[in-house]
């Protein structure tokens, strides 16, 4: 199984944008929904193609996007909270990489514990 996310046409009616969403449930699992426009979905990767088709979606994102500040920018008219969240979406689970002190002690030289003054 695979996860993608969907991000809806801007402007759906309340009506519109449950067909969709009937629409998506038919092809993949409708896991959350954030928004009136995104979606998270649990499927086949061969299903992004038929959810990439529906008249109301405007794109499939899937987890292996390398480059998520691209991709949020490839995204014309998604507010800055959609943006975010779809950026921190694409990089859940991603390593960032070794933490500064990470399994040392809070009073090892060099750091300060969090309730010093």
């Amino acid at each position: 199984m695979d996860d993608a996310l969907l991000v809806l046409r801007a402007g759906l009616t309340p009506a519109e944008r449950q067909a969709c969403l009937d629409m998506v449930r038919a092809q993949a699992a409708l896991t959350a929904t954030m928004g009136p426009r995104l979606c998270e979905v649990r499927g086949p990767a061969a299903a992004r193609a038929g959810l990439q088709a529906l008249r109301d979606v405007t794109c499939v994102i899937g987890r292996e996007a390398a480059d998520a500040e691209r991709v949020v920018m490839a995204i014309p008219d998604l507010d800055e909270g959609e943006r975010l969240f779809v950026a921190g979406w694409l990089t859940r689970g991603r390593k960032a990489g070794p933490r500064a002190g990470a399994g040392q002690d809070w009073d090892a030289p060099g750091f300060t514990p969090p309730d010093a003054p």
